[in-house]
């Protein structure tokens, strides 16, 4: 049995320190993993969990991704084919955390585009919600894929304005929701990047939501890169900037110069 790292980037899971967790109670906490579930893994918590307490991290080597729990926890396995650590963690106090539950996972993809074709935190949809009954419309009678996702581009640059007032005021942890941004027609650039990417990931276009930094933009910044099957390619879209330029009556083009962007997460 492998034994877990107990202090993972200065944050210290200190598994003896709580007497009593808020996870005590049954039913435990379900990590839940299957080869054929396109390259997600679930967390089920009991409804007694405190959600603010609780941080999901995967990882694989010297790679992981930290997340916030909340209502719809569902994370991609997006780092690659080979072994993954989920851990459960649950605050204690300041910067201290107790391991609740470890699994550790095999993932090897049928494609190595399926993983971003899925309903994640951050990018949640399903053919229930107005906004993805949208992009089948929108989609209908088109037949390639590089027109489908200019389809959908041109909706979101077109109707999605900046919110500029819920730039200044936006959290660390926020959760976009695809739905609200549908139906307010605003957002930030987090909200354009998972809208597209949803709309795109409903009629089976593999879709990044990457977060990091353009080099004429001073803040953090979000965009998405798009696969082309017929021509085998990842292709930079950024639909936050394009809006900008749509909203000036000046013509830009859909794709963007991937040398201009940093990456730094990928979902």
């Amino acid at each position: 049995m492998k034994t877990w790292k107990w202090v993972l980037y200065g944050v210290l899971i200190c598994a003896l320190l709580a007497p009593t967790s808020v996870l005590a109670a049954e039913p435990a906490p379900v990590i839940l993993f299957e080869e054929d579930a396109g390259g997600v893994v679930q967390v089920n918590l009991p409804p007694t969990a405190d959600l603010a307490k609780i941080k999901i991290r995967i990882s694989k080597g010297e790679q992981q991704y930290t997340y916030d729990a909340g209502s719809y926890n569902i994370f991609p396995l997006q780092m690659g084919d080979g072994n993954y650590s989920i851990m459960l963690l649950e605050q204690v106090t300041g910067n201290k955390y107790r391991l609740l539950k470890g699994q550790q996972v095999t993932y090897k993809a049928q494609t190595p585009e399926e993983v971003y074709q899925q309903s994640i935190q951050n990018i949640q949809w399903d053919e229930s919600m107005d906004v993805i009954e949208k992009a089948a419309a929108l989609t209908e009678k088109l037949e390639t894929d590089e027109e489908k996702i200019k389809a959908i581009y041109q909706y979101v640059v077109s109707n999605i304005t900046y919110d500029y007032e819920k730039a200044k005021s936006v959290k660390s942890g926020y959760i976009p929701s695809v739905e609200q941004t549908y139906e307010s027609k605003s957002g930030i650039c987090y909200d354009y990047a998972a809208i597209f990417a949803a709309m795109l990931r409903s009629v089976d276009i593999p879709t990044k939501l990457v977060m990091g930094h353009r080099s004429d933009i001073s803040e953090y910044h979000a965009w998405n890169e798009v696969y082309l099957k017929e021509k085998d390619e990842w292709r930079t879209i950024d639909t936050t900037y394009d809006a900008a330029f749509i909203g000036k009556q000046v013509q830009s083009s859909m794709y963007q110069n991937s040398d201009l962007y940093t990456s730094e997460r990928a979902y």
